[in-house]
C-alpha cells in the first residue's frame, strides 16, 4: 500500500504550483531558488519517453475491432441489466408507433456506447531519468519536493512531474507518484488514492471472481487505473484466467469486457474452451471469426496456411473444423461439440420436413 500523502502549497510559479511532499513528520519550511535550477525542463522541453506498442496497434486495427464487436454480441437485455441503485418511482410515457422507432433507436446506439471496449495497452516502462543532483541542496529537508506542471489544456501524460530529493537529486516522477499528483490536481470520478482493498488482498480479489462478479471486479479496475499500469493487468489478466478456468464467458457476453477477453485469449493462444461454449450455444459464425482473429494475431499457425484448401470464402463450419484438425490444443472436446453441433441442425432438419 502507498504511504499517505500530505502536500502544502509553497508557492505558485508559471509553470504550475509547488507542493511539499511528506509523511506527518517534523519539518522545515526551507526552500531556495536553486530547488528549480539544474536543468528542468519547461512546457516546451521534451516529453517522456515512449515506445512502439504493437499489441495497441493490433488491437486498434479495423478489421480486429470488427471481430471482436461482432463476436461480444448485441443483447439489450444485458446490456441494460438491473443494477443495484437508488430506488425512484418507474415513469410511464405513451408514445406513437414514430416515437416508439425513435427512442429504440436511441436506445441501440446507446447500448453501442456502453459497449465501447476499454483500450488494450502494453505495461508502461519505468521512468527513472535523473534530471541533475545538486550536493549543495542535500540535508536541507528531510522530505522530498514535487513539482506539477498544472498548465491549461495539457494532456495528463506530457505534464511534467519532477522529484527533488533530500539528497539533491533532481529526476522526474515515478509513474505512481505521477498517478497520485494527477488524481489531486484532476481528481477522476471513483478513482480513490488508497486502491481498494480487493486489488490489494488476493484473497480478497479471489473471493469477489469465485462470485463470478468479474463485470464489476472490470469496471472498477477500469476507473481505478490507467490501461497501462501494470496493476491493472494484474488484475484484469487474474480475473481472465478465472474466466477461462471455469469457462463462464458468458458472464461477459454482451459487455464491453468480452471483446478484451477473446482478444486475451486468442493473444495466448486458449480459444479452444471458448469455441466449443460458442459452438454449444449456437454461435459458430461467432467461433469461425475467433478463428479469423487467431489467423490475424498467429500468421504461422497451419489452419491459416491451409485455409486455400477452403476456397475463397471458407463457410464457418469448415473453418472450425480445419482449425480442430490442425491447431486445437484440445482437439476432442471441440471436435466432439462439432459433432453434437451437426447432429442437432441435422435432427432439426429432419423434423422439419
Amino acid at each position: 500500500m502507498a504511504a499517505p500523502i500530505h502536500t502544502v502549497c509553497l508557492k505558485k510559479f508559471p509553470f504550475g504550483f509547488l507542493f511539499k511532499i511528506s509523511n506527518p513528520l517534523p519539518k522545515k519550511c526551507l526552500l531556495q531558488q536553486r530547488l528549480l535550477s539544474n536543468g528542468l525542463p519547461d512546457s516546451k522541453g521534451d516529453t517522456l519517453p515512449t515506445s512502439t506498442r504493437d499489441v495497441e496497434r493490433l488491437f486498434l486495427n479495423a478489421e480486429v475491432q470488427n471481430i471482436l464487436y461482432r463476436v461480444t454480441k448485441l443483447d439489450l437485455d444485458k446490456v441494460f441489466h438491473v443494477r443495484k441503485q437508488h430506488l425512484s418511482n418507474p415513469v410511464f410515457k405513451l408514445m406513437t408507433e414514430a416515437e416508439l422507432k425513435k427512442n429504440q433507436e436511441l436506445a441501440l446506439e446507446l447500448a453501442k456506447e456502453k459497449l465501447q471496449m476499454p483500450p488494450i495497452m502494453n505495461q508502461r516502462k519505468t521512468i527513472s531519468k535523473i534530471l541533475a543532483h545538486d550536493p549543495d541542496l542535500a540535508s536541507i529537508d528531510m522530505v522530498k519536493y514535487v513539482f506539477t506542471d498544472i498548465s491549461f489544456g495539457v494532456k495528463e501524460r506530457d505534464r511534467f512531474v519532477v522529484v527533488r530529493e533530500p539528497d539533491g537529486e533532481l529526476r522526474y516522477a515515478g509513474w505512481e507518484e505521477r498517478d497520485r499528483m494527477m488524481q489531486i490536481y484532476f481528481p477522476k470520478e471513483g478513482r480513490k488514492q488508497i486502491p481498494p482493498r480487493m486489488f490489494e488482498r488476493p484473497e480478497l480479489l479471489e473471493e469477489v471472481l469465485t462470485r463470478q462478479n468479474y463485470e464489476f471486479v472490470l469496471d472498477v479496475a477500469c476507473v481505478q487505473y490507467e490501461p497501462d499500469n501494470p496493476e491493472y493487468h494484474r488484475v484484469v489478466y487474474r480475473a481472465y484466467a478465472h474466466i477461462e478456468q471455469t469457462k463462464s464467458y458468458d458472464q461477459l457476453r454482451s459487455s464491453r469486457h468480452f471483446g478484451c477477453l477473446t482478444f486475451y485469449l486468442t493473444m495466448h493462444k486458449k480459444i479452444d474452451n471458448l469455441l466449443v461454449d460458442m459452438i454449444q450455444r449456437n454461435y459458430l459464425a461467432d467461433a469461425a471469426d475467433t478463428i479469423r482473429l487467431y489467423h490475424i494475431f498467429h500468421p504461422e499457425c497451419k489452419s491459416r496456411a491451409e485455409l486455400h484448401t477452403l476456397g475463397t470464402e471458407p463457410q464457418a463450419l469448415e473453418l472450425v473444423k480445419l482449425f480442430a484438425k490442425t491447431d486445437s490444443q484440445k482437439q476432442g472436446s471441440l471436435e466432439l461439440a462439432l459433432q453434437s453441433y451437426e447432429d442437432l441442425h441435422e435432427a432439426t432438419a429432419q423434423a422439419a420436413q
